[in-house]
């Protein structure tokens, strides 16, 4: 079974996890970052150090330490430059590399990321098609063994892609395709948001924007506060995505908490109501909330 679930590659259970790892094997940022934390930083870095180096297009198994997991298979992408490095060929290995060490220690269900998509930089398009050649290619030749695969893709864009790409390299439709796009977590909160009241900020901010650039007068800050602070304030922390139309609930919630946290030390939140950060954050919880709704018909 191959399959495509729009949530974070952690929160999956499942045999072996993959790690989009650097050639170091170091603690990372992005999805190697996460799954650092979520396993243990410690513990697990102490097991990379002694294995010390892995080929790009090759892979590594480690323990899974407090993953919901048996292990996580460490997979090194290539660094995307312009496609003439032998790129695709480094990332099919990587992907092959993964499902036959998944296999040689036993492991029925593994769950992938989209590997060198991210800070590596390669284009999402080429490396959604790349790993369901791979997983085709696999599969085919290993038509014995059971595996469940899946794919986590927690951002629209690439998950689109990845529906696009499996269904037309592997010719099946994703399984998964009806599943909420919210964690649970996510779909909690947006529910005790009050679109009219979320929209009243909005409007509110809308006006101090302008207000801004009327000579003499100054912004209201117990409006922009309560804007602000309408997500609460948890500091946990997660990767921000480049594009503010990309980022998820927590996302949002993060970085607001983060400008609050900011203008206790130093006073930024002006800025970032004159920049317009406050009002596209609103403006995307709101399409969120959106979508839930529409989830929900």
């Amino acid at each position: 079974m191959v399959q495509i679930q729009k949530t974070g590659i952690t929160n999956i259970k499942a045999d072996a996890i993959v790690n989009a790892a650097n050639s170091s094997l170091r603690h990372g940022g992005g999805v190697c970052g996460f799954i650092f934390d979520a396993a243990g930083p410690k513990e697990l870095s102490v097991v990379c150090n002694k294995i010390g180096h892995c080929d790009t297009g090759s892979a590594v198994i480690t323990p899974a330490f407090n993953l919901d997991a048996k292990y996580i298979i460490h997979a090194v992408g290539p660094i995307y430059q312009d496609g003439k490095h032998n790129e695709e060929n480094d990332l099919y290995n990587a992907y092959k590399s993964s499902l036959n060490l998944a296999k040689e220690y036993d492991c029925h269900s593994i769950v992938f990321p989209l590997i060198s998509s991210g800070i590596y930089g390669y284009p999402k398009h080429d490396a959604c098609k790349v790993a369901m050649w791979a997983v085709k290619n696999w599969t085919k030749a290993n038509s014995d063994y059971e595996l469940d695969i899946i794919f986590a893709v927690p951002r629209d864009p690439e998950y689109s892609l990845c529906l696009r790409a499996m269904e037309g390299e592997l010719g099946i439709t994703n399984t998964d395709k009806k599943q909420s796009h919210f964690s649970d977590e996510e779909t909690s909160l947006l529910k005790k948001i009050n679109r009219d009241e979320l929209w009243q900020l909005i409007n509110r901010i809308s006006e101090i924007r302008l207000s801004m650039w009327k000579e003499g007068e100054e912004l209201p800050p117990e409006d922009v506060m309560k804007a602000l602070r309408f997500l609460g304030s948890s500091q946990k922390e997660v990767e921000l995505p480049p594009l503010i139309s990309e980022m998820s609930v927590l996302q949002i919630q993060y970085s607001l908490s983060n400008i609050i946290a900011m203008e206790r030390w130093g006073g930024v939140i002006y800025d970032e109501v004159g920049n317009g950060n406050v009002l596209k954050l609103l403006l995307r919880l709101d399409d969120l909330i959106q979508k839930l709704q529409n989830e929900s018909c």
